[in-house]
């Protein structure tokens, strides 16, 4: 399942729309001036990863919401690779960024979300594959003010799984695939349940039950944790997302109500 990941860019969480612009701050940083003569790869893996790369992807990370660190993270590898790259004359294309980001961070998942936009499979080998998100779907995610550290979460996880637990989670991972790219309710509503990632992770945010609850009471067609929790995202409709935003903020929870980005960097 580790290669059956499907990224959401969430404009307001995981945007990288502003991470080019971050390089025109890069020219104030000696580091920049003295790796002039080297590749952009280097740069970005080597002469930027300090002070030059920290202050590029501080740029988009201070605009980030609290509680949304390893999504500022992601965010941070990607600007600060961007950054530096057109810091130094080089190509940014998207695969290029991708490549050289994933690397750095680790999740090809977040980080082809990141930069793609929109909706992202990443497939066992090559480069991401963007999917269509159906027009009519629109993500809505819970904040809770509560904090789950990333390495907790996933301590708790098994390094095993049964077989039937796999071939279900198959089941849903296809039909939550299929139902972001036609919009089917019963295809969205038929990958409820994560055993894998939720199920364990239950009892660590108890509040994260309560609001997928919530969000499936007020109209949202599938509810899932957002990364590692305890934040939540609900797939809602134009017609839902503002009656599933409203019920998120009735329970005291900071609330993400805005349309799919679907250009990434740009």
């Amino acid at each position: 399942l580790s290669h059956v990941n499907v990224g959401l860019n969430v404009s307001h969480v995981l945007t990288a729309q502003q991470a080019v612009l971050a390089g025109n701050q890069l020219d104030k940083c000696p580091e920049v001036g003295q790796a002039a003569d080297l590749t952009g790869d280097d740069v970005a893996h080597h002469q930027l990863s300090g002070q030059a790369f920290n202050l590029a992807a501080g740029q988009v990370q201070h605009r980030l919401i609290a509680g949304t660190t390893g999504h500022a993270a992601v965010v941070g590898y990607v600007a600060g690779t961007a950054a530096a790259l057109r810091a130094v004359g080089e190509d940014v294309s998207p695969d290029r960024v991708f490549r050289m980001a994933k690397d750095l961070e680790g999740h090809d998942d977040q980080v082809g979300a990141a930069v793609y936009g929109g909706l992202v499979l990443i497939p066992a080998e090559g480069l991401p594959i963007r999917l269509p998100f159906h027009p009519s779907l629109r993500p809505v995610v819970a904040v809770p003010p509560t904090r789950l550290p990333t390495y907790k979460a996933r301590a708790i996880l098994t390094d095993e799984i049964p077989r039937d637990v796999v071939i279900r989670s198959l089941a849903r991972v296809s039909s939550l695939t299929a139902g972001l790219i036609t919009g089917d309710p019963g295809m969205l509503s038929a990958a409820h349940g994560d055993e894998i990632h939720e199920a364990p992770r239950a009892h660590l945010s108890p509040e994260v039950g309560h609001l997928m609850d919530v969000a499936r009471r007020a109209g949202a067609l599938h509810v899932a944790r957002s990364g590692a929790g305890p934040s939540v995202v609900a797939i809602t409709t134009s017609d839902t997302a503002d009656r599933v935003a409203d019920a998120f903020r009735k329970e005291g929870v900071g609330v993400i109500n805005e349309s799919m980005d679907t250009s990434g960097l740009v």
